[in-house]
């Protein structure tokens, strides 16, 4: 799911039941779709410093760790993605 927060720029959140690889190629669709699909050239993201897989995920889609914020759940990671980094969605499996 994606919130629009201006012109071309979201905020990702995203829960996979699945794991690993097909997680993966999952979260790599959903990017392709939103900066090939929708027009995106910015996607933002949250993860509460609870979630350490998570934010390895995001990693591993090729996020960049920007900073961090306290919200009311906590203290999260800032994160983010710019179509210009693009190589990091080639392998959709």
């Amino acid at each position: 799911m994606f919130d629009h927060l201006g012109p071309n720029i979201y905020m990702g959140h995203s829960w996979f039941a699945t794991r690993g690889r097909t997680a993966l190629a999952h979260g790599r669709a959903m990017l392709d779709a939103m900066f090939h699909d929708y027009g995106a050239e910015l996607i933002r993201g949250e993860t509460p410093e609870t979630k350490p897989a998570a934010l390895m995920f995001a990693k591993l889609l090729g996020f960049t760790v920007t900073g961090e914020a306290i919200r009311p759940i906590g203290k999260v990671t800032l994160s983010e993605l710019r179509f210009t980094n693009l190589p990091a969605l080639k392998s959709v499996a």
